[in-house]
């Protein structure tokens, strides 16, 4: 890998051009460095914290492989210190759909630091299948990142 970065240093040195070569390293090296740590969208384990409402007692609900994970930004954005909209008043646009779990997540992406930019925190709701379509209606997405 070093070795490879010398060649390459060498080689944009030696030519007389200005832009090209410059960019170009600048562009390969975002791309050798960006993700050094491992993979950007591997997949992160999160231990869900436990929600005492979404016990029920006597009532069955469906399985937990019926539910599917919903979420609608919760407006926090890069620069600014605007307001977050908590779990508990976003959960009120979910009206009626019984929900068994919430938290608050990112969604993984890399995103650049541009003020105003969306930082990528979202309040994410677990809910029946069978309310998925209601939940779409109320401006709710299917959560499908990690």
């Amino acid at each position: 890998m070093v070795s490879l970065l010398k060649k390459l240093a060498f080689i944009f040195k030696s030519t007389n051009t200005f832009l090209a070569p410059r960019s170009l390293g600048l562009w390969l090296f975002l791309f050798f460095v960006g993700c050094t740590s491992g993979n950007c969208r591997q997949n992160r384990i999160e231990e869900a914290p436990k929600n005492p409402s979404a016990e029920i007692s006597g009532e069955v609900l469906g399985s937990a492989k019926d539910r599917v994970r919903v979420y609608k930004s919760d407006g926090s954005k890069f620069c600014t210190a605007g307001k977050k909209i908590s779990l508990e008043e976003m959960k009120k646009d979910l009206k009626e759909i019984k929900v068994f779990s919430m938290n608050k997540r990112n969604d993984g992406l890399m995103r650049t630091s541009v003020c105003g930019q969306n930082i990528g925190d979202a309040n994410t709701y677990e809910i029946n299948q069978s309310d998925l379509a209601a939940a779409i209606k109320a401006g709710f997405s299917e959560w499908t990142f990690n």
